[in-house]
């Protein structure tokens, strides 16, 4: 059976799909959207991070 990583590097997503994330991820703060939208005062970390320096941000 295939990991995780190998399923998701072979989907194939849609041209638009892959527009619209690049360009959603410029003004995305996971601290302040993920807490708005589960209502929580902090937003838990994620999976296996261990921080601020773990946050998925594109690099371009």
């Amino acid at each position: 059976m295939s990991d995780i990583s190998t399923i998701l590097a072979n989907l194939r997503r849609p041209r638009l799909l892959i527009r619209a994330a690049r360009h959603g991820i410029q003004d995305y703060r996971r601290d302040r959207d993920l807490r708005r939208l589960i209502n929580a005062v902090s937003p838990p970390l994620p999976r296996g991070g261990t921080g601020p320096s773990s946050r998925c941000r594109g690099t371009g």
